[in-house]
């Protein structure tokens, strides 16, 4: 018999009864009494089967209960104990707390102490080594070794930089500025002659040179006013030739532009940024100019008649606008790397000179137009 369907939660017993009797009806009609006797007897079996189980199980419950209550006794004490354990650990800490706070105060007062002495230390060992060095910068001059003059240099700033609370401080910086101007004078032939001839060996010595003593700003003047030089000469040379003017601004534009690749490619092994280096050359270049390219035009529109004027500044601005598109052009691959305010100032150097133009270019138009109309014959 299957008595599984005892333990399903839509157990129906007429739907058990009747199925447990279907057979036997059809089957063996003459023996559903002793069927259900069958039946009976083994259903006061289970029964019995299942109040011994549950007996047993209800036995084990209660003997395992006393156990229970005992752990659940002992593990309430010691929740108890915990709670006290941690009370005095709070209390233990409070207490550690209160005596750190004291002896970190008499740390932090000791570690100041301390500092203050190796301050008071290092500031006499620098006023020393000051003093050592003073006295050994002259046999130093006399070398004329620039990298060890600039190393001595660089000492003596690095002491300088300690010594800023002495009363002699603003002395030693008038003396030590006194001595990178005489560096400077030793080494501007050397200079000069490393950027005439382009010695990349030597520029990278000198700038290393006058990176540490803070004098890269001068450096770079040496630098623009060589090429300054060659390129006024360029322009100078032009201006005394028999060239128009046009063709003498499309001559130097060359040339600047030329200085552009050939420089930024020489500046880029020398200088930490070359494309602000040779944007400020250009800069400097167009306005060390003599004669000046605003004078040269103002010159070339005052002596021209007054049916060329506008022809003539159109011209002008022609050659101006076809080098500025070559600048342009050489500058965007690199733009990121340049200065915005220094492209800005360069755009000005270019464009500059046309400026008092555009407040006559209404009139020059209004008088060329005037010119033309009156050939017309009527």
């Amino acid at each position: 018999m299957d008595f599984s369907k005892f333990l399903a939660e839509d157990f129906e017993v007429k739907a058990w009864v009747n199925g447990a009797f279907r057979a036997v009806q059809q089957e063996a009609p003459g023996k559903v009494d002793a069927h259900a006797a069958t039946l009976v007897m083994k259903l006061q079996v289970f029964i019995q089967e299942v109040n011994k189980a549950v007996e047993e199980t209800s036995h084990q419950a209660l003997q395992s209960m006393p156990r229970v209550l005992r752990e659940v006794e002992t593990l309430k004490q010691e929740a108890t104990f915990l709670k006290e354990q941690m009370v005095l650990v709070r209390e233990d800490i409070k207490r550690l707390e209160a005596d750190t706070a004291q002896s970190m105060q008499v740390l932090v007062e000791l570690d100041h102490v301390k500092s203050r002495m190796q301050l008071a230390a290092e500031s006499l060992q620098e006023a020393d080594k000051w003093s050592t060095l003073s006295a050994d910068i002259e046999e130093t001059f006399k070398t004329q070794d620039v990298s060890m003059i600039s190393a001595k240099l660089t000492s003596m700033q690095s002491s300088l930089a300690v010594l800023v609370d002495t009363p002699d401080y603003s002395e030693k910086c008038v003396h030590l500025e006194a001595l990178k101007n005489r560096l400077e004078a030793l080494a501007s032939p050397q200079i000069v002659a490393a950027f005439n001839t382009q010695s990349v060996d030597q520029a990278r010595v000198f700038v290393k040179v006058f990176t540490e003593v803070d004098r890269l700003p001068q450096l770079l003047a040496y630098y623009y006013k060589c090429h300054k030089v060659q390129l006024v000469a360029v322009w100078q040379d032009l201006c005394q030739s028999d060239l128009p003017l046009d063709r003498q601004l499309m001559e130097i534009y060359d040339v600047l532009l030329g200085t552009w690749h050939s420089q930024l490619q020489w500046a880029s092994q020398v200088f930490q940024k070359p494309h602000q280096v040779v944007t400020v050359l250009l800069i400097q270049a167009l306005g060390a100019l003599v004669p000046s390219i605003p004078v040269c035009l103002s010159t070339a529109m005052e002596q021209a008649g007054p049916e060329s004027k506008l022809s003539q500044l159109l011209g002008l601005y022609a050659a101006t606008a076809y080098f500025a598109r070559g600048l342009e052009a050489a500058l965007q691959p690199s733009l990121r790397e340049c200065n915005p305010v220094k492209v800005t100032e360069l755009v000005e150097a270019v464009y500059g000179p046309y400026r008092p133009f555009q407040l006559q270019y209404g009139a020059l138009e209004e008088e060329n137009l005037l010119i033309q109309m009156s050939t017309v014959p009527l």
